[in-house]
């Protein structure tokens, strides 16, 4: 408590220092900006991919000091945000336009753009684009999957039909629709500009192992990009040999041993075999089968008074195949340590 009269003018002093703080702080915090959205989602209905579709939000200042739009965030890519005025007074208004750039995508999406601003209250507003993106063409089967082919397999196995269509609501149109690899042939069935068939040929030659390819599709009257259709396969040998290689294990006894190999031939021209020899004196086999160019069996035996040490001994099928002469099987087996 102040007793003195200088102590008094002292207190007096101080109080009038707090009062005035107290006031500054109140004033201050009610002179800054405030960022307030007018709609903080816009739903763009059902469009169709490849169009970009646009909304302008506006962010308005309702405090009464001022405002800063610092920047903005899409959440991906395919979205952009701009806005019209980073620095706002009181009752001043900005718009942030937010565009959406649907290619590529389909079904119901929702892309976010962050705003962020000066207003402590605030300092990040949500603003997100919603909506249906339907398919700016729709293409069946959207990969062609051949699976395993010979490579010289039969006709009907090399070959699936395509069609490619594209919605009424859409303004493209077919331009062209081809691929550059010379293992595949497109037959057209039917084409409008608006919907093709086509009988898609995986030509005899391809390589052994995976084949990957496509067909490219193109579109007039519209900024729709070109869009691929994957050609997948995996290329086999005409002979084939399950399994490719046969294990006996840990041998013990004298006691011959038997494995079957199953003898598969895909090609369409006949196939004769010649013979089948081992590189091991342990390992015999012979082709067990309905004849010329007819599936069968590879009978494999083994003399496990002949096998010495770990055994690893090929077979190999000599055929008249004029690309693909030999085939060959692995076979391995042991025997415990003396």
């Amino acid at each position: 408590m102040c007793a003195a009269p200088n102590l008094w003018t002292a207190c007096a002093s101080l109080l009038a220092a707090v009062a005035c703080a107290i006031s500054a702080s109140t004033a201050s915090a009610d002179s800054r900006g405030r960022a307030v959205a007018s709609s903080l989602s816009y739903d763009f209905g059902t469009v169709t991919e490849g169009e970009k579709v646009a909304h302008n939000f506006v962010i308005r200042n309702s405090g009464s000091g001022p405002l800063s739009i610092i920047g903005t965030s899409p959440s991906c890519g395919c979205t952009v945000a701009a806005i019209s005025k980073p620095a706002l007074e009181p009752g001043q208004s900005a718009e942030i336009r937010v565009q959406f750039d649907t290619s590529g995508f389909s079904g119901p999406k929702a892309k976010v753009v962050e705003v962020f601003t000066s207003d402590k209250s605030a300092p990040s507003i949500s603003l997100t684009m919603k909506g249906t993106v339907a398919p700016g063409v729709v293409i069946e089967p959207q990969a062609l999957q051949f699976g395993r082919l010979s490579s010289q397999g039969a006709l009907a196995e090399r070959q699936k039909p395509v069609t490619i269509s594209i919605p009424a609501k859409s303004s493209a149109t077919i331009k062209s629709v081809h691929s550059d690899s010379g293992l595949i042939e497109l037959v057209q069935r039917s084409q409008s500009e608006r919907e093709a068939s086509y009988l898609v040929t995986l030509k005899e030659g391809a390589p052994r192992g995976p084949f990957r390819d496509r067909i490219v599709v193109e579109f007039a009257g519209s900024t729709m990009d070109p869009v691929n259709i994957p050609v997948v396969a995996m290329i086999e040998g005409d002979i084939i040999l399950k399994p490719s290689t046969v294990s006996f294990g840990v041998v013990t006894g004298q006691a011959p041993l038997e494995r079957r190999v199953s003898f598969s031939y895909r090609a369409k021209d006949p196939l004769t075999i010649n013979y089948v020899s081992s590189s091991d004196p342990a390992v015999s086999a012979y082709y067990q089968g309905g004849g010329k160019g007819m599936d069968g069996t590879i009978v494999i035996r083994l003399n496990p008074a002949k096998v010495k040490g770990d055994l690893k001994a090929t077979i190999e099928i000599s055929t008249n195949h004029p690309s693909d002469p030999v085939a060959r099987l692995n076979v391995l087996a042991t025997i415990p340590p003396a």
